[in-house]
């Protein structure tokens, strides 16, 4: 029986190689399957049977779907090899195999695999035989195929399962097939939403290191680099976990990695979202001494029509320019600022691109030498363009009414937002979020920001449509000073236009609701007056 099972295997081999017509039957399965079930205690037959059914699974050409059927029922076959002889080491190797092989036929091949105890099997083989390249090649090779699955992470990343995995990746550190499949597990593993599994992997004392060291030892690899920058950007959960990667020279490895791969998408995306993870945990001596800024900023060039390439670029500036007025300042001599307008407007319908830019532009412009290059580089208009397209997403058009409303202390910025239609916009969201008194404060204060010292006073800055939305909303929420306030502060300061005079001294309800207001509100009474002797 154990002849025959190596005979079988042997003919497999050779008829991958065109020697024998490559025909594959039932029978020998079930010839394989027998001689496993009569034989269990003798280690070399099941060693054999276990390499028969491997090089069965792994030999070119289709199988029959009666073949299939009978290939599920070897599976715990194989298990029960691998657990009636733990310490044998070709009956370990050659099961290793088979799971392998076997998990390749179907998907739904490999969900029985993962389902019949084979994960554990091999987590243990690993670990008894670590110096057995051919079967450490061979397990890592089936966790790859079954870590796809989310079901199988809770039993591939347990302690154990991460002592083999990472042993494994220091063990045959210098095999590139062996370390891209353990970053490819690893990288999975980490994507998890299970709290053991995650925990597993960063309460492990080694698997940061071995990972970064696998980056610095195949900088060519784009396989690797991209699993471990997302391993990176997964487990960056606190500061102590990020101090610590950065230590270890993370920063340098995603910088490179990015280098080294510019026409790679994949790895732009992946070392911009660690990226954006570890900024706000790293000593910015660090970040600036590997010129974070500049790498971000041409991959965005690079990759225009990826979105999500620019969404993990411009959310990495935003972290970036969160921890310092010179980081700020060096994002804009980088033309940062030139590179999210451009992100802004090339993915015009990507609500994530609109609402990171505009954090974005909001957060360079605290730095007052910003303001005038975002106003003259098109920012402006790209603002008002996203909250045109997506006003359905309430945090935009918060975000976007703080930043105009920022922008405004500026005189060229306020006649900008003018000129380019930004009170009908404003007043556009007024009327989408009509019951929404945070809104409408927002609006309220972004439009006396926008009036205020206005230098060309000769603009018509108010329609029919304005004036009406402002009644209604004044109407609306008679009891909010804040919202009383600016509104009069608003009509104030379009007054002051003659343009606007006679439409605001038309509208019968205005002076009702200003003395109203001013009777309510003591904080309203210079406003009230001023318009009360203007009516």
């Amino acid at each position: 029986q154990e002849a025959s099972c190596y005979i079988i295997s042997f003919l497999r081999t050779k008829m991958d190689d065109d020697v024998i017509p490559t025909l594959r039957t039932s029978d020998e399965i079930v010839a394989i399957r027998n001689a496993m079930r009569v034989h269990q205690t003798h280690s070399s037959l099941q060693a054999a049977a276990c390499l028969a059914i491997r090089n069965f699974c792994a030999a070119r050409g289709n199988i029959e779907d009666k073949v299939v059927t009978v290939l599920f029922e070897s599976i715990n076959d194989v298990v029960k090899a691998s657990v009636t002889h733990p310490k044998s080491p070709i009956v370990q190797e050659n099961a290793c195999g088979a799971f392998w092989a076997l998990s390749t036929v179907s998907d739904h091949m490999a969900l029985s695999v993962a389902s019949s105890g084979a994960i554990e099997c091999i987590i243990e083989a690993m670990n008894e035989f670590p110096g057995l390249l051919s079967l450490q090649d061979d397990a890592c090779s089936t966790l790859v195929v079954l870590v796809a699955e989310e079901e199988n992470f809770e039993a591939i990343g347990t302690e154990r399962g991460f002592d083999a995995i990472i042993n494994c990746l220091g063990q045959y550190a210098s095999n590139m097939a062996i370390s891209e499949r353990v970053c490819s597990i690893v990288a999975a593993l980490s994507t998890t939403n299970l709290f053991e599994v995650k925990l597993a992997i960063i309460e492990h004392e080694i698997a940061v290191n071995r990972i970064i060291e696998c980056m610095y030892r195949y900088p060519q690899n784009s396989h690797i680099q991209m699993a471990g920058s997302e391993i990176i950007s997964l487990i960056s959960v606190d500061e102590y976990i990020m101090s610590d990667i950065a230590g270890l020279g993370g920063i340098d490895r995603l910088s490179t990695a990015m280098q080294q791969h510019l026409d790679n998408s994949l790895v732009q995306e992946k070392a911009c979202e660690a990226l954006k993870m570890l900024i706000p945990g790293v000593e910015n001596d660090i970040l600036m001494g590997n010129d974070v800024g500049k790498w971000i900023i041409v991959s965005m060039r690079r990759h225009k029509e990826n979105s999500k390439v620019q969404i993990q670029g411009i959310s990495a500036l935003l972290n970036l320019c969160s921890k310092s007025h010179s980081n700020k300042d060096a994002v804009a001599r980088l033309s940062g600022i030139s590179a999210i307008v451009d992100s802004m407007v090339n993915h015009l319908g990507c609500v994530l691109v609109q609402e990171t830019g505009i954090n974005a532009i909001q957060s360079l412009s605290d730095l007052g030498a910003n303001q005038l290059t975002i106003a003259e580089g098109g920012a402006i208009q790209a603002i008002m363009n996203g909250m045109k397209m997506h006003q359905p997403t309430k945090s935009l058009q918060i975000e976007g009414l703080d930043t105009l409303m920022k922008l405004a202390s500026m005189e060229v910025s306020r006649g900008l937002i003018v000129d380019c239609g930004g009170v009908d916009t404003i007043v556009e969201i007024m009327c989408v979020y009509k019951i929404d008194e945070n809104i409408q404060q927002k609006a309220f204060a972004t439009l006396t920001s926008i009036t205020d010292n206005l230098q060309n006073r000769e603009a018509r800055i108010m329609n029919a449509n304005h004036l009406n939305t402002v009644v209604d909303i004044m109407k609306r929420f008679p009891a909010s000073e804040k919202l009383q306030l600016s509104a009069c502060t608003f009509l104030q300061n379009c007054i002051d236009a003659p343009l606007n005079s006679d439409l605001i001294r038309g509208n019968a309800f205005l002076p009702v609701l200003v003395q109203s207001a001013a009777t309510k509100f003591p904080s309203i009474e210079e406003q009230a007056q001023y318009l009360v002797s203007f009516f």
